[in-house]
């Protein structure tokens, strides 16, 4: 799909030049990692701008991109999440000195999915070891370890502000993460954990996410903190209440 300006108007093209007319509605899957302003988003802008109803909003898009930015907008909505520190110049090492003394430490990549680059340092001596090692196309940062959510977490579907579904995953392993994709066992369990749920709507919220997957640590079984949202979330084949619920949510914006 091209995207153009001619003689004053914006227009989309196909890829012989033919003008398309633009779409009610548009639900766009874009993957954090290699997700560019300057293609996916310019796409975006322009479809929007012919009137398309984006779902979700292209800010709420870019701010589930970075990891980071996603806890801005928890902490300015005043939700509990990980101690976090991240850096603006040079290597993770930069972070340390606002980094707890002792660790273990979680380090994860701003940018990432499928729970690549996440990973757990036993102490200061290997992050100072392992920093220059580390991708340097995006920053990383230093998380608080929470470790009764080794191998745990709940991932939590909200669709326009409701919980639709949520299932607990947990590594096969001694994994710190437990991704799906990496192997994790899932549970359907929608409304065991109704204070980990109506923490997830104000996290969708707080981001502006129409659709959003949102991950959830636990400190103790009573005391859910956010881990992370996902502006397009996976979710397992069995689970038919997600595609259910977004088809639902496109054909309501489509009328």
């Amino acid at each position: 799909m091209l995207v153009a300006v001619k003689d004053g108007r914006l227009l989309v093209l196909d890829h012989t030049g033919t003008r398309l007319p633009p779409p009610r509605t548009v639900c766009a899957c874009l993957a954090s990692p290699t997700l560019h302003t300057d293609r996916e988003i310019t796409l975006l802008r322009q479809l929007s701008a012919l009137g398309a109803v984006i779902v979700n909003p292209i800010d709420a898009t870019l701010t589930a991109v970075n990891k980071f930015w996603q806890l801005q907008q928890f902490a300015t909505h005043g939700l509990p999440m990980p101690d976090t520190v991240t850096y603006a110049h040079g290597t993770v090492e930069a972070a340390l000195p606002a980094a707890p003394p002792t660790g273990p430490y979680v380090v994860k990549a701003v940018r990432g999915n499928r729970g690549k680059r996440v990973f757990l340092a036993p102490d200061r001596t290997l992050l100072t070891d392992i920093s220059g090692s580390l991708g340097q196309d995006v920053p990383s940062m230093l998380q608080e370890y929470i470790e009764n959510s080794h191998g745990r977490h709940l991932r939590i579907y909200v669709m326009d502000g409701a919980v639709v579904s949520t299932v607990e995953r947990t590594a096969r392993d001694d994994r710190l993460t437990s991704n799906r994709y990496q192997g994790a066992t899932s549970e359907f369990c929608t409304g065991r954990y109704p204070a980990a749920e109506e923490l997830a709507t104000q996290a969708a919220a707080a981001t502006g996410l129409v659709i959003a997957g949102v991950d959830i640590l636990f400190r103790d079984e009573g005391t859910p903190a956010l881990c992370e949202v996902n502006s397009f979330p996976g979710w397992d084949r069995e689970n038919t209440r997600v595609p259910d619920a977004i088809a639902r949510l496109i054909a309501a914006r489509s009328n």
